[in-house]
């Protein structure tokens, strides 16, 4: 993240392409926003459900209809006492992801806040060995802090100046040590620097040469299709980063990072009709306009182990035979430590 005192986020400008190659280039803009209040949370509900075959026909998907719809695993790092790296505006992060997760209805959050390596550890195997787990459709985890690289993997640091691996994350929650969620969709989220590099802008141009082919084959895949008896070690993981291998993320003092408050602004208003790997693609489409003061900017990653369509379906749940919708505030929340 940027140095302290610096808040990430400059009045955006738009970059034009150069005169010369107005006929034959592809702009790229940088829109203005001087917002310095955080984003207002107002989650758009579902009026159907998407995981079905008429909204899935080529592809698989996971069912997540379920009233319990899904468990949230949070730790958010950020009073650092070493060198005073406290990481401003992460407690907006926090504040947003719980009203985000809290309106779309269903979750049982599960908030840890300014732990040492060894903690960190600890919440997410308890987290991942805990049998409650087996009565919900879905599992996230999202880690925020301060990280970097190391042999070319992602770590994390703790407040101890210890640190976990990306990597060990996932792990925990491999079909090998993890039975609780086998065969559910698993989703981590990693708000945290990879690196020491910037994302400086550069002019660019483009000239298109596109023919589009239609490569999908029209096979149609049916709810009723059981899983096989043989199940991969490491498969149902969504593994998204705030930032690429070797850059740093940005956060604003007064809207948070740029990586959650998009998550939270694309889920909010997308997630009732797109698939969460398409969002996190409007979040990354979202993140190529926007430049901090000093002309960096940043590119989310986000990459799939073995996993289908899934839709979150907020707002509505299906029991006795009908949709029925979750009230505003039906969201348990514990192990709250600010």
């Amino acid at each position: 993240m940027l140095a302290p005192g610096i808040s990430g986020c400059k009045p955006f400008r738009s970059i034009e392409a150069p005169r010369e190659n107005i006929d034959s280039t592809e702009r790229i803009s940088i829109y203005e926003n001087r917002r310095t209040t955080p984003l207002e949370i107002k989650v758009e509900t579902s009026s159907e459900f998407h995981d079905t075959v008429a909204h899935n026909k080529a592809v698989h998907f996971y069912n997540s209809r379920s009233k319990k719809r899904g468990r949230l695993l949070i730790i958010n790092n950020y009073d650092y006492k070493v060198d005073s790296k406290y990481r401003n505006g992460a407690i907006v992060d926090n504040e947003n992801l719980h009203e985000l997760f809290k309106q779309m209805g269903g979750w049982e959050i599960h908030h840890h806040n300014n732990k040492t390596a060894e903690e960190m550890r600890n919440i997410i195997k308890n987290f991942a060995e805990d049998s409650e787990g087996r009565h919900f459709d879905i599992c996230c985890v999202i880690i925020m802090g301060h990280g970097s690289e190391m042999s070319n993997k992602t770590i994390i640091y703790g407040l101890d100046d210890d640190y976990i691996y990306a990597n060990y994350v996932q792990e925990q929650f491999a079909n090998d040590v993890c039975r609780a969620y086998r065969g559910k969709p698993k989703i981590f989220l990693f708000q945290v620097c990879r690196g020491s590099s910037l994302d400086h802008t550069i002019r660019h141009t483009t000239e298109t040469d596109s023919i589009f082919r239609d490569t999908v084959d029209t096979v149609v895949m049916t709810n009723a299709e059981k899983l096989t008896a043989n199940i991969r070690t490491q498969e149902d993981m969504l593994i998204g980063y705030a930032t690429l291998d070797g850059y740093k993320a940005h956060r604003d003092k007064y809207r948070g990072s740029w990586y959650i408050e998009l998550i939270c602004e694309k889920f909010m208003k997308y997630a009732h009709n797109h698939s969460v790997e398409d969002l996190l693609s409007l979040v990354d489409q979202a993140l190529r306009t926007r430049m901090s003061e000093s002309e960096t900017m940043q590119t989310a990653e986000h990459h799939v182990k073995g996993f289908k369509k899934l839709y979150l379906n907020p707002g509505i749940y299906y029991e006795d035979g009908d949709i029925k919708y979750y009230n505003k505030k039906r969201c348990r929340i514990i192990d709250i430590l600010f």
